[in-house]
């Protein structure tokens, strides 16, 4: 039982150390041709853009503020079009 828990604990540190050490480079996304495709994202009100952040997946998390709460939209820019909608609602009173 206990040279299972050391080879585990070797090979979580191994993995830990082979992540850090070969970090993967950012995406980066380019058009195949030179059309321009323009994107309206649906914005509501007072909303607007808090960040962008690139996924693993080739979506872009874009997270919308505005004073009755927070929304991530995932958007495809392979096909232009929003994949999916997280409303997160107004924020809590103090």
């Amino acid at each position: 039982m206990g040279v299972l828990i050391v080879l585990g604990l070797v090979v979580l540190v191994g993995t830990i150390v082979h992540r850090a050490t070969h970090s993967q480079k950012a995406s980066v996304f380019v058009a195949a041709d030179s059309a321009q495709t323009r994107i309206a994202l649906p914005l509501g009100g007072e909303e607007h853009v808090e960040s962008v952040v690139p996924r693993s997946d080739g979506t872009l998390a874009v997270t919308l503020q505005s004073g009755d709460g927070a929304r991530i939209l995932l958007w495809s820019p392979e096909g232009g079009r929003i994949v999916g909608e997280l409303d997160l609602g107004k924020p809590a009173q103090p």
